[in-house]
């Protein structure tokens, strides 16, 4: 007979250590199906010390009084069937790669949430196809695409929460702030409480201006500084009763001020003041520029670049400055934060090495590499004729450099432009010619000064691919952990060529450096390379 079956003769008498029998037996049995990730009991008929620690683990686990006797609760929860053991596996953190009973919770819960994807086998296994199916359930209940259940994830799929309907990344997700916004009275902001939420209003309006200054600034507690901001604030919006309480109307006209380009207060902080005004392209500037229906265009200096190139690129930096999320989708954490001479600001030219290496047509004379070495040769001998103007970097420099890098091709010695474009032409050329694909490799956050506290240098956040031919196509993560060793093995890289972009959606692109893409565009490298050392400011 199953020991579920209650007709196995035995019963559900109080157990407790120092007990033994078929009961004792059947316990065990229970303990051992309900807490698979355990080693299992000796099914002996003997309740002593490792039975009784089982016991607690379970009532633990299944939230109900620990104290080790086996009664009529316990007893409930162990012959209840799949949803007591479902609770009483909880709900650990799992990520490709886990395995055990808390996976096959999650991929039945899947298969109920999404019943017109085909049906996931549960076999308590976590891999890619799994991993899919948490992202595509991620995407559609509109939290942050990761692949990986934590207790949001877990939230939506046992609760069934509804989607964040706050838009700005310092509100969206809180859980009082979306009550606030859903018009639950009873969790509006007032006088006399504290608590994040509380912090995050306050960073909100302290960011609007000295209009709505609290002089103690964002410390977390809802006083009388912050009464009179929000008072204020009520009455520039129009919003009655102006009384010092943060409802519905005051969370929504807060959260539309800072909604997009959906930035959290690091981004916003990371833009005032910047150095070098005229060349940080931010998401703001994206979502003006999509609100307005325009498009980027490039610098006419650069010369003649092969549509192919000028397709790939528009396309990347529109995926990496989505001013809604990011290529991985809406509302997840951002790409970057803006193209600056800092930060993000060139890419890499490059084949793949595996699952098959680069073909030798790429290496020797006259090909890519070829050509990419002659541009930087060219750069080394233009910048030492520069160096008779000025110091390197100087405005005098700078002028002479840019004057030098755009003057045309003359009998046997080719103009940097020309050369420059002929590196790009045989990039094309011959991945047509052996079926190779040509990337981009984007990273992004290049100043750790300037970058989110939460990224490090190997986060996928900030590596990013596209392939050139036979078409740009869409935005990926490298299917590796991007370190440099392994950068190498993946990867040949033939050139870096660099970006800038201003104000007005104009593009520069040149190489092999930024040395000489900001000399194209009038910057003095040294403005670069300080802003580049100067800290951020809050």
């Amino acid at each position: 007979m199953s020991p579920n079956d209650p007709s196995d003769g035995v019963g559900t008498p109080i157990l407790k250590q120092g007990s033994d029998g078929p009961a004792v037996r059947k316990l065990q049995q229970l303990l051992n199906e309900h807490v698979p990730d355990l080693p299992s009991l000796a099914v002996d008929g003997d309740f002593g010390p490792l039975t009784d620690g089982r016991v607690r683990e379970y009532q633990r686990r299944v939230e109900i009084t620990v104290d080790g006797v086996v009664g009529p609760q316990t007893w409930g929860m162990l012959t209840g069937g799949e949803a007591s053991q479902e609770a009483a596996i909880g709900t650990p953190t799992l990520q490709q790669g886990a395995h055990g009973p808390a996976v096959r919770k999650v991929q039945r819960l899947l298969n109920a949430h999404i019943p017109d994807l085909h049906q996931l086998a549960v076999d308590g296994q976590f891999g890619p196809i799994t991993d899919a199916r948490v992202r595509e359930f991620q995407s559609r209940v509109a939290i942050v695409v990761d692949g990986i259940v934590g207790p949001q994830t877990w939230g939506h799929l046992t609760h069934g929460l509804a989607p964040p309907s706050l838009e700005s990344a310092r509100f969206r997700g809180d859980p009082v702030l979306e009550q606030v916004r859903a018009g639950n009275t009873s969790a509006y902001l007032k006088f006399g409480q504290s608590g994040e939420h509380i912090m995050a209003v306050q960073n909100a309006l302290i960011d609007l201006g000295p209009r709505y200054a609290i002089p103690s600034g964002a410390t977390g507690f809802f006083g009388n500084e912050t009464s009179a901001a929000v008072i204020k604030y009520k009455q520039d919006e129009g919003l009655s009763p102006a009384d010092p309480v943060v409802g519905q109307g005051t969370i929504s006209h807060l959260d539309a001020a800072w909604a997009l380009p959906y930035a959290d207060r690091e981004e916003w902080l990371s833009w005032k003041g910047r150095p070098l005004p005229a060349f940080n392209f931010t998401r703001k500037d994206e979502r003006d520029r999509l609100d307005a229906g325009v498009s980027f265009t490039f610098n006419p200096v650069c010369g003649n670049i092969p549509q192919v190139f000028r397709d790939a690129i528009v396309a990347a930096l529109a995926e990496l400055l989505d001013p809604r999320g990011s290529p991985d989708g809406a509302h997840t954490p951002s790409a970057t934060w803006g193209a600056s001479p800092v930060d993000f600001y060139h890419f890499h030219l490059a084949v793949d090495q595996q699952p098959v290496p680069a073909d030798p047509s790429w290496f020797g004379i006259d090909t890519l590499q070829a050509k990419a070495k002659k541009l930087n040769n060219r750069a080394e001998e233009l910048k030492a004729k520069a160096d008779l103007a000025g110091q390197q970097g100087s405005p005098a420099w700078t002028t002479a450099y840019r004057a030098l890098l755009v003057a045309p091709t003359l009998g046997g010695t080719k103009g940097m432009v020309d050369l420059f474009i002929e590196m790009l032409e045989e990039a094309r050329a011959n991945s047509l010619v052996t079926h190779q694909n040509v990337r981009l490799i984007w990273h992004t956050f290049e100043s750790p000064q300037r970058r989110p506290a939460s990224v490090t240098s190997l986060v996928p956040r900030r590596h990013w691919r596209n392939t050139l031919l036979p078409m740009p196509s869409a935005l990926s993560h490298p299917p590796f952990v991007p370190t440099p060793s392994n950068n190498v093995a993946h990867f040949f890289n033939f050139a870096e060529p660099a970006f800038l972009v201003d104000k007005n959606r104009v593009i520069t692109v040149f190489g092999p450096t930024i040395t000489e893409t900001a000399a194209l565009v009038g910057l003095d490298l040294r403005d670069i390379i300080a802003a580049f050392g100067a800290p951020p400011t809050t």
